[in-house]
């Protein structure tokens, strides 16, 4: 099974394979399917410490480490085939997805689709909706030098700026009718380096721009360059 992308949060770092796809519910806990089918689900960190091997607690619940993450499986399956390997090093509670070069947190209510082979990038999906979705495209330019014009059909909403976490994204919104539906579209210029950008593109229908939004606002507003 081909390893394509990475996942942590909760002192856990995990090499995942490309068929497993990830979802925060609104209680916290990061679901694992395939295929829209529930493969287990990870709690959130309840303790100091984390193990990189788990142990099974009772049938269907590994531990990994005491008062660490738990990891619930379904149908008999075990940790060695939602993952091809376990480690440690991330210290908080914040579940993250490690796409190729730079790290970003996972929101809520999205869905995480890995690239079929290494080194493409993951991108997050309203789930049940392929064409509402989040991805990323990497510029060879500075954030500040990175404009978006609205393409024919399509009408500028605003121009604004997200801070967080002492950082500035810049992004455009535009809307737009396909059919009989109401589109919106975001593109964030999120600062890689001094002379590299992220450029975070989300689009949803205008009923479920919140969810979109609120999901790429995190995600624009938290990517951090891979230290390697």
């Amino acid at each position: 099974m081909q390893v394509t992308y990475g996942y942590g949060g909760s002192g856990l770092l995990v090499s995942s394979y490309a068929h497993v796809e990830l979802m925060i519910d609104e209680d916290g806990w990061l679901n694992l399917y395939r295929k829209r089918r529930q493969l287990g689900r990870f709690s959130g960190f309840e303790g100091e410490h984390a193990t990189a091997q788990p142990t099974l607690e009772k049938p269907g619940l590994w531990r990994f480490g005491p008062g660490g993450p738990s990891l619930e499986l379904l149908d008999g399956l075990q940790p060695s085939e939602i993952a091809a390997r376990f480690d440690v090093g991330l210290p908080d509670s914040t579940w993250r997805v490690l796409a190729p070069g730079f790290f970003t947190d996972l929101p809520t209510g999205l869905l995480l689709l890995a690239g079929e082979r290494p080194g493409e990038d993951v991108e997050l999906h309203l789930p049940g909706a392929r064409d509402q979705f989040l991805a990323f495209q990497r510029v060879l330019r500075p954030a500040m030098e990175v404009t978006f014009k609205p393409a024919p059909g399509q009408e500028l909403v605003s121009v604004s700026e997200l801070v967080m976490e002492g950082r500035i994204v810049i992004y455009t919104e535009l809307v737009y009718t396909l059919g009989d539906v109401r589109w919106r579209q975001r593109f964030y210029a999120a600062p890689y380096d001094a002379e590299r950008t992220i450029v975070v593109r989300a689009q949803a229908h205008e009923a479920n721009m919140e969810t979109m939004f609120d999901g790429a606002d995190l995600v624009a507003g938290t990517i951090t360059p891979m230290q390697l």
